[in-house]
């Protein structure tokens, strides 16, 4: 005699996407840095407008690339178009749909290196400066403090404000040593 079990014969229960949106939305806060969770509540916000699918059970690959398409169209750069890819194709692995699209299927972008001038090249560069602001754009756009101690500069514009640091030793940044700082107030 064979018994069946109610539990076997229920259907999955099927969870809306909005809903795994706010849960995950709530966990990243909880747990992340506050720009991680601004961007990855930003990119899941977006996809879930423009995603008008009910349930994450119905979420496709077309699901994924119309959502790229319309972070393209909205002018987005390839680098962000990519990393919004990458922050929702994150969220959806969690909830089963690893591997719904292909690695062809990924947004490109072209990564670009910054070019690193020497103490030479940038004396050269003060030599040929013309006035005091030429100058000083740059000391600041070459990482050089205008106090020219040979300290790595940190420039926060939004605070109009600058702090010169000892260079990094073994990758790790001294925060003790006293530091030479600007601010325009």
């Amino acid at each position: 005699m064979t018994v069946k079990s109610p539990l076997l014969d229920a259907p999955p229960k099927r969870i809306k996407l909005t809903d795994v949106v706010a849960e995950y939305k709530g966990e990243t806060k909880e747990h992340k840095s506050p720009r991680t969770y601004l961007n990855y509540a930003r990119s899941l916000d977006l996809f879930a407008k423009g995603c008008h699918k009910t349930y994450v059970d119905e979420v496709g690959r077309g699901c994924l690339m119309a959502f790229a398409a319309a972070l393209k169209k909205d002018g987005n750069g390839e680098r962000t178009v990519f990393n919004r890819f990458s922050y929702v194709y994150t969220f959806l692995k969690r909830h089963g749909k690893a591997g719904i699209v292909g690695k062809n299927d990924w947004p490109k972008f072209e990564e670009t290196e910054s070019e690193i001038y020497s103490d030479d090249d940038v004396k050269k560069m003060l030599a040929a400066c013309e006035s005091a602001a030429e100058r000083a754009l740059i000391l600041f756009a070459s990482g050089m403090c205008p106090c020219r101690c040979g300290k790595r500069i940190e420039v926060n514009l939004m605070r109009s404000r600058w702090v010169c640091r000892p260079p990094a030793q073994n990758g790790r940044i001294q925060r003790d040593y006293a530091s030479t700082s600007s601010s325009q107030g």
